[in-house]
């Protein structure tokens, strides 16, 4: 018999964390937190247990975003010594974020359930794409595990193994056309959990990014300023290379991490599709402190600013948004999912606007960097799967998909988080 667990993630957005066992073994794949924030309370937790934890042969980071990633040391916490198995480039970030995540909750009053001895005791093992032999356990034979780039950032892959006699498929956060990034194409496989982040529509790339580049151009037209809050390690780094090729007479400014990203991904050929290179135009220019920050803000004329992060909760990216926030001429658009109780969410609110002076105007417009409907029945035309888990989408969003696919003769499911699936 396998058991699927959903400890967080699906039927809703973050704390990505799912435990698949069968008669020979458990494992964890990714094990992520959820930000939101209710009152003195930051952020939520995968729903583990201590028994859950100590049972475990090895768990599997699909990539390094906080909703994968951050509530490792919660592992270490409850015990767990084994591996965590990732990509070399993933492991080389993956403290940055947890402490990035640590920062966030104390900045924010809240309470981590987990302590930096926790962080340390963490213990990373290099995966490559292809085929890769894990870590024999005691008493355990070794196992092959299956990896493949998808897309979403740099180091981010799936996993594919064999578990109960059938081929088991988890592909992470996944693109369906990357801007810069490789992908490779998984094979067919029997089960799989499968990211869905835009479950409750379908949306083209290129028509989204035509209306980003064009509410960008109307807004520096009219002489105004546009903020962009971005996850440097991700869609940042394709809206960077993306805007310096569009506007290359407006200045542009961005934080230092996406110039480091992007150099970064430029030392990674293996990842890199052909002819990316780091925007060199005249018009970039990269942002260290907040002095400079206030510089710019203070400029007159046009610009366009890049700062993180994508829920405008980081401190550098809360620098230019405060001190635009009331200028009517300028605009701040949202590219992805902003999380309760962060000041992106906040936009949304007409009467916190109001209270407190907020008179630059909002956009959101999504950056595809999941799969929508239209991309997950194209993934499950390659894989052929018998049984579908979706996640990182609201159990709502996913009600036509999952009809489509019951459709298909497929027994496609949107856990509860802590619902088990045996089967």
């Amino acid at each position: 018999m396998t058991t699927i667990q959903a400890l967080g993630g699906s039927g809703e957005n973050g704390r990505n964390c799912y435990a698949v066992s069968d008669d020979t073994g458990c494992f964890l794949f990714d094990c992520g937190v959820k930000r939101e924030v209710y009152g003195d309370r930051v952020g939520d937790y995968p729903l583990l247990t201590r028994e859950l934890v100590q049972s475990l042969e090895a768990v599997f980071l699909s990539h390094v975003h906080e909703d994968h990633c951050a509530a490792l040391p919660l592992l270490a916490r409850y015990g767990y010594r084994g591996p965590v198995c990732a990509s070399e480039e993933s492991i080389e970030s993956v403290y940055s974020y947890i402490h990035k995540w640590m920062r966030f909750v104390r900045n924010r009053g809240g309470r981590l359930p987990y302590d930096e001895a926790d962080v340390r005791a963490l213990s990373f093992v290099p995966l490559w794409p292809g085929w890769n032999t894990l870590p024999a356990g005691k008493g355990k034979t070794a196992r092959t595990v299956c990896c493949g780039r998808t897309g979403h950032m740099l180091g981010s892959l799936w996993f594919a193994l064999t578990l109960d006699g059938h081929r088991f498929f988890y592909s992470g956060d996944i693109v369906s056309h990357p801007l810069l990034l490789k992908q490779d194409r998984p094979e067919p496989a029997d089960t799989v959990i499968l990211d869905c982040g835009y479950a409750g529509s379908t949306m083209r790339q290129e028509e989204q990014t035509g209306r980003l580049l064009e509410e960008i151009r109307s807004t520096l037209s009219a002489g105004g300023k546009v903020l962009l809050p971005l996850p440097p390690k991700g869609r940042g780094a394709d809206l960077l290379v993306l805007v310096a090729r569009t506007f290359p007479q407006v200045p542009i400014y961005a934080d230092t991490e996406f110039r480091e990203y992007v150099s970064f991904l430029l030392e990674r050929k293996d990842w890199l599709q052909d002819g990316v290179s780091l925007p060199a135009a005249e018009n970039v220019h990269y942002v260290q402190n907040d002095g400079e920050r206030h510089a710019v803000c203070g400029q007159k004329g046009p610009a366009l600013i890049l700062s993180q992060d994508g829920m405008l909760a980081a401190p550098q990216g809360l620098v230019y948004y405060n001190a635009l926030k009331g200028d009517a001429r300028s605009k701040v658009i949202v590219t992805g999912h902003t999380g309760k109780g962060t000041e992106g969410s906040l936009l949304w609110d007409d009467a916190y606007c109001r209270e407190n002076g907020i008179r630059i105007r909002r956009c959101r417009i999504i950056y595809k960097v999941h799969f929508d409907a239209g991309d997950l029945l194209d993934g499950i035309r390659i894989l052929r799967p018998r049984r579908v888990v979706l996640f990182h989408a609201p159990r709502a969003d996913c009600t036509a998909v999952l009809e489509r696919l019951s459709g298909l003769g497929i027994d496609a499911r949107c856990l509860s988080p802590g619902e088990i699936w045996n089967f």
